[in-house]
């Protein structure tokens, strides 16, 4: 129960109001000194007024006269008076001065009048006893003013008393030296000293109770963390304002509830006390509370026994700790590691130090330090010399623009390097400013970029015209000398057909030759190109067919033959243009036998070219004899030209390979054919290391766990690996017949999918798709556009996974918590921490 506290009397209300200290004062000493002062001023003011009258009454020279102690007397009440006001108002220091002033005055008047006559009979001019109440003054000084201050004051009261003697001779030094004030200043002395060590210790005391009432009161009602007092029975006694917050309850509300209405499951509550009774507290045990509204929360809880002198308990005091969100931030954390540790891209986090804080296995493996060792490594380590110089600008530059996109290298712990691209930005966590790096390897598509690059170079450095088109005669692909010897750009070159390039009566030769080639594979013809000035240019055209994909296309190698035609007649041109060719060139009967080689020819093989007149193909082609030369001859005339590789062995019986194109020629009734030889060593060199370079690409496109595939922009399926036919359930016969819409669940899909690709270029995100079986599987999917040079989509290129079961433990994990929250909510019970 609660003790019922006693209601002060009207007059003691009076009393405590007529000497309330300002609020301007707060240090309690200084409260209380105030408080001792208007009293003091009060009582002063009070006695001065009944001085007043008795003095007026007893003392006063005459009718219509003043007596001079009686204004003195007044003065001093007035002036007591606004001591007290400035006191009130909480200038406490002037008024003790002003107070201690007053009294000295008051003190000193006194004794001057009795010593001088003015209040005899009734006091004797001799008499010094008035002198005892200048100790008063002393002593008023020594309790309320400051220590400096008192001690100047004081050694004025003390100079004046020594100057009694001078003003009223008839009194001496010994009188006041060994009189009353001799005893009343040791006295005084005494119980300043006293009250001054009384006051210390009441002052010390009181401070340490209402410091630590202060802490505990700070701290029960500062802390972030809910602080509940519960009593024996279960009953909450007290609650901070973290508390009703948390819960939803207003203090009033909660104080007086029982503490099981703020648990989940009120049963724990039973649990939770027993096992803080049979330990002594409990720490931070992991406690289901709910709130007003039903809402439940994970709770850490905290409670401590306190008992009384026989061990019973008096009261729990709890301590809630609301870890719901960071339970749910941990647990977000735990699966955003997990897939950042499973993505494909190399991600690592590093502070402005370049100290890196976390790694995926990406990239241990991308730069064979694996993750264990890149934590705590400084990203400088796996750097080129170049890029760690670049180091401090990037990072600086990342922390002002909050990003960064760039390729660089990196080196592998065995010294091997790894094109990189890299897109970064900053992160803020924990107040702490960190910078996210995704790398991702593109050393091969810089070699794939580098060769295709090298090959554009190489087809736009020959001086011959280069054109690829379909069997339409839509050209796909043209090189600059095409551009220039027809005189239009590449880009007007593109939107023409061969038919309209070709003279009229070559024009109607088109789907002729095009039969030609399906039949054969390649070709060669002479054919009239028309200039865009509309001039006739005549032309030598090898045609061959090649394969992209799905389609069948035409590539031409077209040389000006216009000064051939003009002066073929002329052996002197001719030979010399035969002479100075820069491939070999041999004249060759249908026996085999060479009746003319070129300079080139002979210089290469080493022989002079009048030796190699005479001789035969099979003495310097060792893949060819006399017993295979007449079907070969035959092969030449019935196809009008042959181009194939074979091998020429020198002098010196070094064997080069050369590709060999054989033309069948009939001159004035002599049939001869003439050959055109050119050293493809390094040619053959770069061929079997782009095979190399494919079929370790295929390696990697099949072996890939990833589902790739590559379409055609009109959907039509051009290659896949096995685990995309494995997620699809196709065998690769079943692939050729295949079309991307009939993957979507909802076809129309597909058309969004478009769309999207055309105005971005890339597609990432979620897709429903349908295997043969016609299973329905949710997929994330990133796709992007295949471009050629000139920027049309040649195909589209995507990986697949399938999150279908990733999407179902989602689903079912959310139904549950629906269900478990269903339940909660028709519980009739509940509960909180702590016990009362």
């Amino acid at each position: 129960m609660t003790e019922m506290k006693r209601e002060p009397s009207a007059r003691r209300r009076v009393w405590q109001w007529l000497t309330e200290p300002s609020p301007r004062l707060t240090d309690p000493e200084l409260r209380g000194r105030s408080r001792l002062l208007s009293t003091l001023l009060l009582l002063l003011i009070a006695g001065s007024l009944v001085g007043a009258a008795h003095v007026d009454a007893r003392f006063s020279p005459g009718p219509g006269q003043t007596s001079p102690a009686l204004l003195l007397i007044l003065g001093i009440a007035a002036g007591a008076l606004v001591a007290y006001f400035l006191n009130r108002r909480g200038a406490y220091l002037p008024a003790a001065l002003l107070a201690a002033g007053l009294l000295a005055v008051g003190t000193f008047g006194a004794t001057h009048f009795t010593l001088s006559g003015a209040l005899a009979p009734t006091y004797r001019p001799d008499d010094v006893n008035l002198l005892v109440y200048l100790v008063l003054s002393l002593i008023f000084v020594a309790v309320l003013l400051p220590v400096r201050l008192a001690v100047t004051t004081g050694g004025c009261i003390v100079a004046g008393i020594l100057l009694i003697p001078v003003v009223h001779p008839h009194v001496s030094y010994s009188s006041i030296v060994f009189g009353p004030v001799l005893f009343l200043l040791v006295t005084a002395v005494f119980i300043m000293l006293v009250a001054r060590y009384w006051r210390g210790v009441a002052r010390r005391r009181r401070a340490v109770v209402a410091e630590s009432g202060a802490r505990f009161r700070s701290l029960f009602e500062e802390s972030i963390d809910p602080v509940f007092l519960v009593a024996a029975d279960g009953t909450i006694t007290a609650v901070n304002a973290a508390g009703s917050e948390l819960f939803g309850y207003p203090r009033a509300e909660l104080e007086g509830r029982h503490v099981r209405d703020l648990y989940a499951d009120p049963a724990r509550r039973v649990e939770v006390v027993r096992k803080a009774e049979r330990q002594g507290q409990v720490y931070e045990e992991p406690i289901r509370l709910k709130k007003r509204d039903g809402t439940v929360l994970d709770c850490l809880v905290t409670i401590y026994l306190r008992r009384d002198s026989e061990g019973g308990v008096l009261e729990y005091q709890t301590i809630v700790r609301d870890v719901t969100s960071r339970l749910r931030a941990e647990e977000d954390l735990r699966l955003r590691s997990e897939l950042l540790a499973l993505a494909n891209d190399a991600v690592h986090l590093f502070d402005p130090g370049g100290e890196i804080v976390f790694a995926n296995e990406a990239l241990g493996r991308l730069t064979g330090y694996g993750v264990d060792g890149l934590v705590g490594m400084n990203v400088r380590q796996f750097n080129t010399p170049e890029g760690v110089e670049q180091v401090p600008s990037r990072i600086g530059r990342m922390l002002r623009e909050g990003g960064l996109e760039y390729e660089t290298v990196y080196v592998r712990k065995d010294g091997a390097r790894v094109d990189v691209e890299v897109r970064t930005r900053t992160i803020e966590t924990m107040g702490r400013t960190l910078l996210l790096s995704v790398g991702r390897d593109v050393t091969r598509r810089k070699a794939d970029e580098a060769e295709l690059q090298m090959r554009g170079e190489l087809l736009d450095s020959v001086h011959d015209s280069v054109f690829l088109h379909d069997l339409m005669g839509n050209f796909l692909y043209v090189n600059e000398a095409a551009a220039a010897t027809l005189g239009y750009t590449r880009g007007e070159l593109l939107f023409l057909k061969v038919q309209q390039m070709s003279s009229p009566e070559h024009s109607v030769l088109f789907r002729r030759r095009i039969d030609v080639l399906l039949r054969k594979g390649s070709t060669t013809f002479e054919s009239e190109h028309l200039r865009k000035d509309d001039s006739v240019l005549p032309v030598e055209v090898r045609a061959s067919l090649v394969e992209s994909g799905e389609k069948t296309l035409v590539l031409c190698v077209a040389r000006d033959i216009s000064e051939r035609k003009q002066y073929e007649e002329s052996l002197q041109r001719t030979q010399f243009s035969i002479d100075n060719a820069a491939v070999r060139v041999f004249w060759v009967t249908p026996e085999g036998e060479f009746v003319y080689v070129n300079e080139m020819a002979a210089r290469e093989l080493g022989y002079s070219c009048e030796e190699l007149v005479g001789m035969h193909v099979w003495d310097i082609d060792p893949d060819h004899d006399e017993a295979s030369r007449p079907a070969q001859w035959q092969r030449i005339k019935e196809l009008g030209s042959i181009t194939f590789e074979t091998r020429h062995r020198g002098r010196d019986g070094r064997l080069v390979p050369v590709r060999v194109t054989s033309n069948y020629l009939e001159f004035h009734g002599v049939e001869l054919s003439v050959s055109f030889a050119r050293d493809i060593s390094e040619e053959r060199r770069a061929r079997e290391a782009l095979a190399e370079s494919e079929e370790r690409f295929r390696s990697l496109f099949e072996q890939s766990m990833d589902a790739i595939y590559i379409n055609a922009p009109d959907g039509a399926s051009i290659d896949a690996n096995q685990a995309w036919l494995d997620l699809f359930g196709y065998s690769r016969d079943e692939l050729p017949g295949l079309n991307a819409v009939d993957m979507y669940a909802n076809p129309e899909e597909r058309e969004d999918f478009l769309r999207e690709m055309a105005e971005t270029g890339c597609v990432e995100g979620e897709v429903r798709f349908k295997k043969k079986d016609g299973t329905v599987m949710d997929c994330q999917r990133n796709v992007v556009a295949r471009k050629d040079d000139e920027g049309n989509v040649v195909a589209y290129q995507g990986v697949i996974h399938d999150i279908t079961n990733r999407k179902l433990a989602q689903q079912t994990l959310k139904d549950s918590e629906e269900k478990y929250r269903t339940l909660f909510e028709q519980s009739m019970d509940g509960g909180l921490p702590g016990r009362g």
